[in-house]
Protein backbone atom coordinates (compact mmCIF):
# COMPACT_ATOMS: atom_id res chain seq x y z
CA UNK A 1 0.00 0.00 0.00
CA UNK A 2 1.23 3.69 -0.77
CA UNK A 3 1.04 6.08 1.35
CA UNK A 4 2.25 8.99 -0.56
CA UNK A 5 0.27 8.32 -3.61
CA UNK A 6 -2.65 10.31 -2.46
CA UNK A 7 0.25 12.64 -1.24
CA UNK A 8 2.23 12.91 -4.65
CA UNK A 9 -1.35 13.36 -6.30
CA UNK A 10 -2.09 16.65 -4.35
CA UNK A 11 1.67 18.24 -4.95
CA UNK A 12 1.49 17.55 -8.71
CA UNK A 13 -2.02 19.00 -8.59
CA UNK A 14 -1.37 22.49 -6.90
CA UNK A 15 2.21 22.38 -8.28
CA UNK A 16 0.54 22.05 -12.14
CA UNK A 17 -2.20 24.55 -10.94
CA UNK A 18 1.05 26.80 -9.82
CA UNK A 19 2.82 26.25 -13.01
CA UNK A 20 0.02 26.58 -15.52
CA UNK A 21 -1.34 29.64 -13.63
CA UNK A 22 2.25 31.40 -13.44
CA UNK A 23 2.94 30.29 -17.23
CA UNK A 24 -0.28 32.21 -18.20
CA UNK A 25 0.42 35.21 -16.10
CA UNK A 26 3.71 35.62 -17.98
CA UNK A 27 2.73 35.18 -21.55
CA UNK A 28 -0.12 38.14 -20.18
CA UNK A 29 2.50 40.26 -19.24
CA UNK A 30 4.82 40.00 -22.02
CA UNK A 31 1.86 40.70 -24.50
CA UNK A 32 0.31 43.71 -22.44
CA UNK A 33 4.03 45.09 -21.96
CA UNK A 34 4.73 44.79 -25.46
CA UNK A 35 1.93 46.38 -26.30
CA UNK A 36 1.58 48.95 -24.65
CA UNK A 37 5.54 49.43 -25.83
CA UNK A 38 4.24 49.63 -29.11
CA UNK A 39 1.52 52.39 -28.42
CA UNK A 40 4.24 54.56 -26.23
CA UNK A 41 6.49 54.47 -29.15
CA UNK A 42 3.50 54.93 -31.84
CA UNK A 43 2.93 58.21 -29.85
CA UNK A 44 6.32 59.38 -29.19
CA UNK A 45 7.37 58.50 -33.10
CA UNK A 46 4.21 60.20 -34.53
CA UNK A 47 4.55 63.32 -32.64
CA UNK A 48 7.97 63.72 -33.61
CA UNK A 49 7.25 62.95 -37.23
CA UNK A 50 4.29 65.43 -37.44
CA UNK A 51 6.84 68.33 -36.00
CA UNK A 52 9.88 67.63 -38.45
CA UNK A 53 6.77 67.63 -41.44
CA UNK A 54 5.58 70.76 -39.97
CA UNK A 55 9.02 72.22 -40.26
CA UNK A 56 9.87 71.16 -43.81
CA UNK A 57 6.67 72.54 -45.31
CA UNK A 58 7.87 75.96 -43.49
CA UNK A 59 10.98 75.64 -44.34
CA UNK A 60 12.66 72.66 -46.77
CA UNK A 61 16.04 74.05 -45.57
CA UNK A 62 15.42 74.13 -42.26
CA UNK A 63 17.90 72.17 -39.45
CA UNK A 64 16.36 69.50 -37.60
CA UNK A 65 16.12 68.50 -34.66
CA UNK A 66 17.72 64.82 -34.47
CA UNK A 67 18.82 63.90 -31.27
CA UNK A 68 20.84 60.64 -30.67
CA UNK A 69 20.92 57.89 -32.86
CA UNK A 70 17.75 58.42 -34.43
CA UNK A 71 17.81 58.57 -38.25
CA UNK A 72 16.02 60.65 -40.92
CA UNK A 73 15.62 60.39 -44.34
CA UNK A 74 13.72 62.74 -46.80
CA UNK A 75 14.54 61.03 -49.77
CA UNK A 76 13.55 63.93 -52.43
CA UNK A 77 16.68 65.61 -50.69
CA UNK A 78 19.41 65.35 -53.02
CA UNK A 79 21.56 65.30 -49.97
CA UNK A 80 19.88 62.57 -47.99
CA UNK A 81 21.82 59.61 -47.03
CA UNK A 82 21.49 56.30 -48.66
CA UNK A 83 18.61 54.41 -47.12
CA UNK A 84 19.43 50.78 -45.58
CA UNK A 85 17.67 48.32 -47.53
CA UNK A 86 15.38 47.35 -44.66
CA UNK A 87 14.12 50.64 -44.58
CA UNK A 88 13.43 51.14 -48.64
CA UNK A 89 10.81 47.94 -48.07
CA UNK A 90 8.63 49.30 -45.77
CA UNK A 91 5.28 51.27 -47.15
CA UNK A 92 3.61 54.22 -45.27
CA UNK A 93 2.55 53.75 -41.43
CA UNK A 94 4.69 52.80 -38.08
CA UNK A 95 6.89 49.48 -37.48
CA UNK A 96 8.13 48.52 -34.50
CA UNK A 97 11.65 46.69 -33.97
CA UNK A 98 13.19 46.80 -37.39
CA UNK A 99 16.78 45.95 -37.13
CA UNK A 100 19.45 47.03 -38.96
CA UNK A 101 22.95 45.47 -37.93
CA UNK A 102 22.77 45.34 -34.21
CA UNK A 103 20.26 48.26 -33.97
CA UNK A 104 16.72 48.22 -33.23
CA UNK A 105 14.23 51.23 -34.69
CA UNK A 106 10.91 52.01 -34.38
CA UNK A 107 10.12 53.16 -37.96
CA UNK A 108 7.34 56.08 -38.97
CA UNK A 109 7.35 56.46 -43.31
CA UNK A 110 5.05 59.23 -44.40
CA UNK A 111 4.24 60.53 -47.73
CA UNK A 112 4.44 64.50 -47.58
CA UNK A 113 3.82 66.78 -50.51
CA UNK A 114 7.57 67.18 -50.10
CA UNK A 115 8.13 63.29 -50.88
CA UNK A 116 8.36 60.17 -48.92
CA UNK A 117 9.89 61.12 -45.45
CA UNK A 118 11.05 58.07 -42.81
CA UNK A 119 12.01 58.87 -39.31
CA UNK A 120 13.52 55.83 -37.28
CA UNK A 121 14.09 56.07 -33.49
CA UNK A 122 16.43 54.31 -31.55
CA UNK A 123 15.15 51.69 -29.39
CA UNK A 124 17.79 49.73 -28.28
CA UNK A 125 18.14 50.99 -24.29
CA UNK A 126 14.21 49.92 -24.18
CA UNK A 127 14.71 46.94 -25.89
CA UNK A 128 17.54 45.97 -23.40
CA UNK A 129 15.40 47.37 -20.60
CA UNK A 130 12.52 45.35 -21.94
CA UNK A 131 15.00 42.10 -21.85
CA UNK A 132 15.88 42.99 -18.24
CA UNK A 133 12.10 43.37 -17.41
CA UNK A 134 11.40 40.15 -18.96
CA UNK A 135 14.27 38.19 -17.33
CA UNK A 136 13.39 39.57 -13.93
CA UNK A 137 9.58 38.44 -14.05
CA UNK A 138 10.48 34.94 -15.44
CA UNK A 139 12.82 35.18 -12.19
CA UNK A 140 10.28 36.03 -10.35
CA UNK A 141 7.67 33.42 -11.74
CA UNK A 142 10.02 31.00 -10.99
CA UNK A 143 10.62 31.81 -7.27
CA UNK A 144 6.94 32.00 -6.90
CA UNK A 145 7.19 28.49 -8.06
CA UNK A 146 9.18 26.99 -6.08
CA UNK A 147 8.02 28.59 -2.89
CA UNK A 148 4.30 27.62 -4.24
CA UNK A 149 5.86 24.02 -4.21
CA UNK A 150 7.46 23.54 -1.31
CA UNK A 151 4.08 25.23 0.37
CA UNK A 152 1.58 22.90 -1.67
CA UNK A 153 3.84 19.68 -0.60
CA UNK A 154 3.98 21.23 3.53
CA UNK A 155 0.36 21.76 3.48
CA UNK A 156 -0.71 18.84 1.64
CA UNK A 157 1.21 16.21 3.37
CA UNK A 158 -0.20 18.41 6.53
CA UNK A 159 -3.81 17.81 4.95
CA UNK A 160 -3.52 13.96 3.79
CA UNK A 161 -0.98 13.08 6.98
CA UNK A 162 -4.36 11.91 8.90
CA UNK A 163 -5.71 10.04 5.78
CA UNK A 164 -2.24 7.63 5.91
CA UNK A 165 -2.29 7.38 9.40
CA UNK A 166 -6.00 6.39 9.23
CA UNK A 167 -5.00 4.27 6.40
CA UNK A 168 -1.94 2.58 7.51
CA UNK A 169 -4.41 2.01 11.41
CA UNK A 170 -7.08 0.43 9.29
CA UNK A 171 -4.25 -1.95 7.48
CA UNK A 172 -2.54 -2.85 10.37
CA UNK A 173 -6.10 -4.13 12.41
CA UNK A 174 -5.81 -7.56 13.27
CA UNK A 175 -9.35 -8.76 12.29
CA UNK A 176 -9.14 -10.95 15.84
CA UNK A 177 -9.00 -8.69 18.03
CA UNK A 178 -12.38 -7.41 19.22
CA UNK A 179 -13.12 -3.70 21.02
CA UNK A 180 -10.52 -2.02 18.71
CA UNK A 181 -11.08 1.67 18.54
CA UNK A 182 -9.19 3.91 16.36
CA UNK A 183 -10.93 7.48 16.10
CA UNK A 184 -8.92 9.14 19.26
CA UNK A 185 -6.37 11.61 17.76
CA UNK A 186 -8.88 12.76 14.88
CA UNK A 187 -10.45 15.05 16.08
CA UNK A 188 -10.65 18.32 13.93
CA UNK A 189 -9.74 16.64 11.17
CA UNK A 190 -12.09 16.00 7.87
CA UNK A 191 -11.13 12.38 8.26
CA UNK A 192 -12.42 12.17 11.54
CA UNK A 193 -15.89 11.49 10.44
CA UNK A 194 -14.45 8.38 8.57
CA UNK A 195 -12.53 7.34 11.90
CA UNK A 196 -15.99 7.48 13.91
CA UNK A 197 -18.19 5.69 11.66
CA UNK A 198 -15.61 3.13 11.42
CA UNK A 199 -15.63 2.58 15.04
CA UNK A 200 -19.55 2.52 15.31
CA UNK A 201 -19.00 -0.53 12.74
CA UNK A 202 -16.90 -1.81 14.59
CA UNK A 203 -18.97 -1.86 17.73
CA UNK A 204 -21.60 -3.49 15.95
CA UNK A 205 -19.14 -6.22 14.49
CA UNK A 206 -18.33 -6.85 18.52
CA UNK A 207 -21.91 -7.30 18.97
CA UNK A 208 -22.43 -9.40 16.05
CA UNK A 209 -19.21 -11.74 17.23
CA UNK A 210 -19.98 -11.95 20.86
CA UNK A 211 -23.87 -12.87 20.06
CA UNK A 212 -22.56 -15.20 17.60
CA UNK A 213 -19.98 -16.40 20.19
CA UNK A 214 -22.50 -16.97 23.10
CA UNK A 215 -24.91 -18.54 20.89
CA UNK A 216 -22.29 -21.25 19.77
CA UNK A 217 -21.12 -21.85 23.37
CA UNK A 218 -24.99 -22.51 24.40
CA UNK A 219 -25.98 -24.59 21.79
CA UNK A 220 -22.50 -26.78 22.09
CA UNK A 221 -23.89 -27.13 25.46
CA UNK A 222 -27.40 -27.90 24.72
CA UNK A 223 -26.57 -30.59 22.38
CA UNK A 224 -23.78 -32.06 24.08
CA UNK A 225 -26.12 -33.02 27.46
CA UNK A 226 -28.68 -35.35 25.09
CA UNK A 227 -25.60 -36.46 23.27
CA UNK A 228 -24.21 -37.75 26.35
CA UNK A 229 -27.27 -39.43 27.65
CA UNK A 230 -27.47 -41.36 24.34
CA UNK A 231 -23.45 -42.07 24.69
CA UNK A 232 -24.07 -43.15 27.98
CA UNK A 233 -27.42 -45.46 27.58
CA UNK A 234 -26.20 -46.86 24.27
CA UNK A 235 -22.85 -47.87 26.71
CA UNK A 236 -25.13 -49.43 28.93
CA UNK A 237 -27.03 -51.01 26.30
CA UNK A 238 -23.78 -52.47 24.40
CA UNK A 239 -22.48 -53.93 27.64
CA UNK A 240 -25.87 -56.24 27.97
CA UNK A 241 -24.49 -59.64 27.08
CA UNK A 242 -28.13 -60.51 25.92
CA UNK A 243 -28.41 -58.02 23.44
CA UNK A 244 -29.67 -59.58 19.89
CA UNK A 245 -27.04 -59.09 17.50
CA UNK A 246 -29.40 -56.93 15.59
CA UNK A 247 -30.03 -54.71 17.84
CA UNK A 248 -26.07 -55.08 19.24
CA UNK A 249 -25.07 -53.77 15.67
CA UNK A 250 -27.88 -50.92 15.23
CA UNK A 251 -26.38 -49.69 18.44
CA UNK A 252 -22.60 -49.58 17.71
CA UNK A 253 -23.58 -47.52 14.32
CA UNK A 254 -25.58 -45.02 16.95
CA UNK A 255 -22.48 -45.31 19.22
CA UNK A 256 -20.41 -44.24 16.45
CA UNK A 257 -22.66 -41.65 15.38
CA UNK A 258 -23.15 -40.03 18.48
CA UNK A 259 -19.52 -39.85 18.64
CA UNK A 260 -19.41 -38.24 15.06
CA UNK A 261 -21.98 -35.50 16.41
CA UNK A 262 -19.88 -34.72 19.48
CA UNK A 263 -17.08 -34.48 17.67
CA UNK A 264 -18.37 -32.32 15.33
CA UNK A 265 -20.08 -29.79 17.90
CA UNK A 266 -16.80 -29.02 18.99
CA UNK A 267 -15.29 -28.73 15.65
CA UNK A 268 -17.70 -25.92 15.13
CA UNK A 269 -17.45 -24.32 18.98
CA UNK A 270 -13.61 -24.48 17.73
CA UNK A 271 -14.09 -22.18 14.48
CA UNK A 272 -16.70 -20.60 16.38
CA UNK A 273 -14.01 -19.24 18.43
CA UNK A 274 -11.06 -19.34 16.49
CA UNK A 275 -10.41 -15.97 17.82
CA UNK A 276 -9.50 -17.52 21.52
CA UNK A 277 -7.77 -20.45 19.83
CA UNK A 278 -5.37 -18.84 16.99
CA UNK A 279 -2.40 -20.46 19.13
CA UNK A 280 -3.82 -23.60 19.38
CA UNK A 281 -1.99 -25.41 16.76
CA UNK A 282 1.68 -24.46 18.62
CA UNK A 283 0.22 -25.91 21.69
CA UNK A 284 -1.65 -28.96 21.05
CA UNK A 285 0.39 -32.34 22.00
CA UNK A 286 0.55 -34.22 18.47
CA UNK A 287 -1.27 -36.87 17.04
CA UNK A 288 -0.09 -40.24 15.84
CA UNK A 289 -1.63 -39.46 12.59
CA UNK A 290 -0.67 -42.92 11.36
CA UNK A 291 -2.52 -45.06 13.93
CA UNK A 292 -5.79 -42.75 13.83
CA UNK A 293 -6.12 -43.20 9.88
CA UNK A 294 -5.56 -46.66 9.73
CA UNK A 295 -8.46 -47.50 12.84
CA UNK A 296 -10.49 -44.96 10.51
CA UNK A 297 -9.81 -46.72 7.00
CA UNK A 298 -10.61 -50.08 9.23
CA UNK A 299 -14.13 -48.50 10.19
CA UNK A 300 -14.56 -47.26 6.78
CA UNK A 301 -13.82 -50.74 5.27
CA UNK A 302 -16.63 -51.81 7.06
CA UNK A 303 -19.17 -49.88 5.56
CA UNK A 304 -17.55 -50.18 1.75
CA UNK A 305 -19.76 -52.44 -0.51
CA UNK A 306 -16.63 -54.42 -0.61
CA UNK A 307 -18.14 -56.52 -4.05
CA UNK A 308 -18.10 -53.26 -5.83
CA UNK A 309 -15.67 -50.73 -4.17
CA UNK A 310 -12.35 -51.50 -2.44
CA UNK A 311 -10.90 -49.25 -0.25
CA UNK A 312 -6.66 -49.32 0.32
CA UNK A 313 -4.58 -47.87 2.21
CA UNK A 314 -0.72 -46.64 2.19
CA UNK A 315 0.21 -45.46 5.14
CA UNK A 316 3.81 -44.16 6.48
CA UNK A 317 4.21 -44.76 9.95
CA UNK A 318 4.94 -42.31 12.81
CA UNK A 319 3.74 -39.45 11.43
CA UNK A 320 3.15 -37.05 14.14
CA UNK A 321 0.90 -34.05 13.53
CA UNK A 322 0.23 -31.19 15.98
CA UNK A 323 -3.27 -31.14 15.68
CA UNK A 324 -5.86 -32.12 17.57
CA UNK A 325 -6.82 -35.99 17.01
CA UNK A 326 -10.78 -34.41 17.20
CA UNK A 327 -10.39 -32.56 13.97
CA UNK A 328 -8.49 -34.95 12.06
CA UNK A 329 -10.74 -37.73 12.35
CA UNK A 330 -13.31 -35.02 11.16
CA UNK A 331 -11.35 -34.30 8.26
CA UNK A 332 -10.49 -37.83 6.87
CA UNK A 333 -14.31 -38.83 7.86
CA UNK A 334 -15.82 -36.35 5.73
CA UNK A 335 -13.02 -37.02 3.06
CA UNK A 336 -13.76 -40.53 3.22
CA UNK A 337 -17.38 -40.48 3.20
CA UNK A 338 -17.59 -38.22 -0.12
CA UNK A 339 -15.39 -40.27 -1.53
CA UNK A 340 -17.59 -43.42 -0.74
CA UNK A 341 -20.71 -41.39 -1.77
CA UNK A 342 -19.35 -40.61 -5.11
CA UNK A 343 -17.92 -44.05 -6.02
CA UNK A 344 -19.86 -46.76 -7.11
CA UNK A 345 -17.40 -49.10 -8.56
CA UNK A 346 -13.40 -49.37 -8.53
CA UNK A 347 -11.28 -47.80 -5.37
CA UNK A 348 -10.40 -45.43 -2.65
CA UNK A 349 -6.98 -45.07 -1.98
CA UNK A 350 -5.24 -43.23 1.09
CA UNK A 351 -1.71 -42.55 0.87
CA UNK A 352 -0.38 -40.87 4.12
CA UNK A 353 3.34 -39.87 3.78
CA UNK A 354 5.26 -37.60 6.45
CA UNK A 355 4.42 -33.97 4.43
CA UNK A 356 1.17 -34.67 2.81
CA UNK A 357 -2.58 -36.93 2.87
CA UNK A 358 -3.89 -37.84 -0.80
CA UNK A 359 -7.44 -39.33 -0.91
CA UNK A 360 -7.77 -40.41 -4.22
CA UNK A 361 -11.44 -42.43 -5.69
CA UNK A 362 -12.33 -43.73 -9.07
CA UNK A 363 -16.13 -42.06 -8.64
CA UNK A 364 -17.79 -39.74 -11.02
CA UNK A 365 -15.60 -36.43 -10.18
CA UNK A 366 -16.11 -32.87 -9.72
CA UNK A 367 -17.69 -30.61 -13.10
CA UNK A 368 -14.95 -27.67 -13.74
CA UNK A 369 -17.55 -24.96 -12.80
CA UNK A 370 -17.46 -26.29 -9.40
CA UNK A 371 -14.47 -27.25 -8.39
CA UNK A 372 -13.52 -24.03 -7.55
CA UNK A 373 -16.96 -23.73 -5.10
CA UNK A 374 -16.96 -26.74 -3.09
CA UNK A 375 -15.24 -25.36 0.36
CA UNK A 376 -17.41 -22.29 0.40
CA UNK A 377 -19.70 -22.09 3.33
CA UNK A 378 -23.08 -21.98 1.56
CA UNK A 379 -22.07 -24.03 -1.22
CA UNK A 380 -24.44 -27.08 -2.27
CA UNK A 381 -24.55 -28.95 -5.26
CA UNK A 382 -26.53 -32.71 -6.42
CA UNK A 383 -25.89 -34.67 -9.23
CA UNK A 384 -28.67 -36.56 -11.37
CA UNK A 385 -28.06 -39.48 -8.57
CA UNK A 386 -28.82 -37.29 -5.96
CA UNK A 387 -25.25 -36.83 -4.47
CA UNK A 388 -23.71 -33.99 -3.39
CA UNK A 389 -21.36 -31.88 -1.73
CA UNK A 390 -22.22 -29.72 1.39
CA UNK A 391 -20.86 -28.38 4.60
CA UNK A 392 -18.45 -31.06 5.53
CA UNK A 393 -16.09 -29.62 3.09
CA UNK A 394 -16.41 -25.95 4.26
CA UNK A 395 -15.29 -27.54 7.86
CA UNK A 396 -12.43 -29.18 5.98
CA UNK A 397 -11.06 -26.18 4.62
CA UNK A 398 -11.66 -24.32 7.98
CA UNK A 399 -9.39 -26.88 9.60
CA UNK A 400 -6.84 -26.73 7.26
CA UNK A 401 -6.54 -22.65 6.97
CA UNK A 402 -6.23 -23.18 10.70
CA UNK A 403 -3.47 -25.22 10.83
CA UNK A 404 -1.91 -23.83 7.74
CA UNK A 405 -2.36 -26.73 5.34
CA UNK A 406 -3.06 -26.71 1.72
CA UNK A 407 -5.83 -28.82 0.55
CA UNK A 408 -6.20 -29.32 -3.12
CA UNK A 409 -8.60 -31.11 -5.06
CA UNK A 410 -7.98 -32.35 -9.12
CA UNK A 411 -10.75 -34.23 -10.55
CA UNK A 412 -12.00 -35.56 -14.04
CA UNK A 413 -15.50 -36.40 -14.74
CA UNK A 414 -16.05 -40.12 -14.83
CA UNK A 415 -12.70 -40.68 -14.21
CA UNK A 416 -12.18 -39.22 -10.44
CA UNK A 417 -11.04 -37.48 -7.90
CA UNK A 418 -7.84 -36.59 -5.63
CA UNK A 419 -7.82 -34.65 -2.53
CA UNK A 420 -4.24 -33.61 -1.29
CA UNK A 421 -3.55 -31.80 2.01
CA UNK A 422 0.03 -31.01 2.47
CA UNK A 423 1.09 -30.44 5.60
Amino acid sequence: MKNSGLLHKVVFGLLTATILGSVSILVLFYEASDRFEIASLNQVTSAQLDLLSAMLAEKPSAELPISGNNLFYQLSDPDCPPLPAEFSRLGPGLHHDIIVGANHYHVAVRDTPQGRIILAVDINSVEKLEDITVTLFVAGIATIMFLSMVTAAYIARRAINPVSRLARQVHDLDPTERNIRISDGYEGYEVGLIAHSFDRYCERLDGYVAREQAFAATASHELRTPLAVMTTSLDVLLDNPGLPEMARAAAQRMHRATGQMSDLISTLLFLAREAENKDTSTTIEGTNFSDLLDSIADDHKALVNSDAVKLTTDLHQGVILPASEVHLRIIVNNLLRNAQAHTRKGTIDIHLREKYLRISDTGEGIAPEIITLIFQRNFSHRNNSGLGFGFGLYICKQLCDHYNWDIEVNSKLGLGTQVQITF
